[in-house]
């Protein structure tokens, strides 16, 4: 699957698993505003847009994509889990501006990227002191 279409009439669709595939815009959902779950990984998306009418998501998960920053995604106030492992993010200025602002986000998964491989001693420390609302990085509980 290279482009999202066709799904305009699934208005009361809860989950979307499009993984694996070669999506690498993010388009077509507008009309998906019953979404809660929507599992991206591994496709080639380099920008989180098209979102602004799924404010029920409570996952995302763009694991394994181009992401160089988050972004797209602070209107999304429901979000309790974020999965971004093995992007290219690279800076804990964009995690903390991007993420801080969404209270009822509990989960995240940033392994694998730049900004986790750069500072693995500090890494988990800088992502709680970032997002105190956080009760688990990366599959593993914070203290």
């Amino acid at each position: 699957i290279t482009k999202l279409e066709g799904l305009g009439k699934l208005t009361r669709l809860r989950v979307l698993s499009i993984q694996s595939n070669r999506i690498v815009t993010l388009e077509g959902l507008e009309d998906l505003t019953a979404l809660e779950e929507l599992y991206l990984s591994h496709n080639g998306i380099e920008l989180i847009q098209g979102l602004d009418n799924n404010t029920r998501l409570t996952i995302l998960d763009v694991t394994s994509n181009r992401l160089t920053a988050l972004s797209g995604i602070g209107h999304l106030e429901q979000l309790e889990d974020l999965w971004a492992s093995g992007n290219q993010l690279d800076s804990f200025d964009n995690i903390e501006r991007t993420c801080a602002p969404l209270q009822a986000l509990r989960t995240v998964y940033f392994e694998f990227n730049p900004l986790q491989r750069a500072q693995p001693a500090n890494y988990r420390r800088k992502v709680m002191l970032a997002l105190p609302q956080l009760t688990q990085i990366d599959a593993t509980p914070c203290r």
